[in-house]
């Protein structure tokens, strides 16, 4: 059994200077000693112990990222052997307090070799054409397994997993890394995904199962303090208790996933230079920087054909 992650290294999943000692939040003693200036009394029976996750955040200390190199041209699958978690060695070390200011961004702006997504991730388009990701759209709770999802055409559903197209490249050309942030949930959140070994770029297998580990990491209870609200914290914690009765797994923790509230059915990746600039240092990487964009649960996974 590992232990869980320290508050310190949790608190690397949202801060913004990746410091030793963060600079964006206040330290656990600093809360602990200030006066609250907001009162929680207004959260409804909330246990007074939430069991801590015994897994333990997938993020890692920082290490420098690889130069992203592409040589081939399509969404074809990759030849590789037997599939393997993503590797999660890439920490929010790329979010950083500050960027480069407009005018040398607008004029360095990278534009080589822009990385088209594979039409399953993209946004669905209302055209009904036989290029167009409606035509074959992607349909994914990410409070479940990747393993659970499922691909809507005009046949019947069918598991990503047991399709072809889950080997397929994630983009076009293909690429060794991308990185998927997203600030639902009140916080920034990233999600780094590597190419498999041996394989010359990112599947669509490897994007979800990055996305799932990411938000299925660990968080400590005391990360609800950083929320601004009272509302917002219950939105946490009734999202926490759904899912403890849905999965009965009661002995976990809080999740990142948690953050999420309602809002966890996938949409699709779309790219977002301003969100590139603000989270990421390096320049050369803002090209493999996708938005990840969810929309509320309507009660049940089901088409919106």
């Amino acid at each position: 059994m590992t232990s869980p992650a320290s508050p310190a290294r949790q608190r690397s999943l949202f801060c913004q200077c990746n410091k030793a000692v963060c600079e964006c939040w206040p330290s656990t003693s600093a809360a602990a000693s200030a006066p609250m200036a907001r009162s929680h009394s207004r959260v409804p029976s909330q246990p007074s112990v939430i069991p801590v996750a015994t897994q333990q955040a997938h993020y890692s200390p920082a290490q420098q990222l690889p130069t992203p190199h592409t040589t081939a041209t399509s969404y074809g699958s990759p030849s590789t052997g037997s599939h393997h978690s993503p590797n999660m060695a890439v920490s929010p070390s790329l979010t950083v307090p500050g960027h480069p200011s407009p005018s040398s961004s607008a004029s360095r702006s990278p534009q080589m070799n822009p990385l088209q997504l594979h039409p399953l991730l993209k946004a669905q388009s209302i055209l009904r054409t036989p290029d167009s990701p409606s035509a074959l759209r992607l349909q994914w709770d990410v409070r479940d397994s990747a393993n659970e999802s499922v691909i809507i055409s005009s046949h019947e559903p069918e598991y990503l997993f047991s399709h072809p197209m889950c080997a397929a490249y994630a983009t076009t050309p293909p690429s060794p890394f991308l990185l998927i942030a997203c600030n639902e949930g009140g916080l920034p959140w990233l999600v780094p995904v590597h190419a498999q070994k041996g394989s010359a770029g990112v599947t669509v297998r490897d994007v979800l199962e990055a996305i799932y580990d990411v938000w299925h990491t660990s968080v400590e209870k005391n990360m609800l303090d950083l929320l601004p609200t009272d509302d917002a914290r219950d939105r946490v914690y009734q999202a926490y208790k759904g899912r403890i009765e849905r999965t009965r797994a009661y002995q976990q923790g809080l999740m990142a996933v948690d953050w999420l509230g309602e809002k966890t059915l996938f949409v699709c990746l779309e790219r977002d230079e301003a969100l590139a600039r603000k989270r990421v240092k390096e320049e050369a990487m803002w090209p493999y920087v996708f938005a990840l964009k969810l929309k509320m649960r309507r009660g049940a996974l089901v088409s919106d054909a």
